[in-house]
């Protein structure tokens, strides 16, 4: 797959819509690995790093008076694991602008977006691609108990041995 090379503004707002995706900055001669939590901030014709609060990608509520009038904010801490690693993001808070309609997403919202919660309370959330990896790791890997077998060794016991260890 080929790599795409993105102006600082253009990495930006592809950053803004694709939350999770990486990143890598060359920078001080070498390429550097950009997790999604942090941006790129040029001062002084430098590119330095900045932490960068990042919402969980979910389905948007069903009510809106108008969809352009909604403001996103940041709601509550949550991990997020999913196949390609660990990620301290945040829940999105939605406000209708028009009828003040607040909604955050709760535990149904969450599961048809493709999230399993891992916590009573929700702090930690799982991907569904992480399960149906480890299903897939566990139908093409051969069971341990037969390949055990396959490697057991072959140990003989004759009397000449026995003999020759009594003495």
């Amino acid at each position: 797959m080929p790599l795409e090379w993105l102006c600082h503004d253009c990495d930006i707002s592809k950053h803004s819509i694709h939350t999770l995706h990486n990143r890598e900055s060359f920078n001080e001669g070498y390429f550097k690995c950009i997790p999604p939590t942090m941006s790129l901030v040029k001062t002084n014709d430098m590119f330095t790093l900045r932490h960068q609060d990042r919402l969980l990608p979910t389905g948007r509520p069903s009510h809106s008076c108008n969809p352009e009038g909604v403001t996103e904010s940041i709601g509550r801490p949550v991990i997020f694991v999913c196949i390609n690693g660990r990620y301290d993001l945040h829940l999105p808070k939605r406000v209708c602008n028009t009828c003040h309609y607040k909604w955050t997403p709760d535990w149904g919202d969450l599961i048809r977006s493709g999230y399993w919660p891992a916590s009573v309370n929700g702090d930690t959330l799982y991907s569904t691609d992480v399960f149906k990896s480890f299903e897939d790791l566990k139908t093409v890997a051969p069971d341990p108990r037969k390949r055990y077998m396959w490697y057991q060794p072959v140990v003989s016991c004759s009397r000449d041995s026995k003999k020759s260890q009594q003495a």
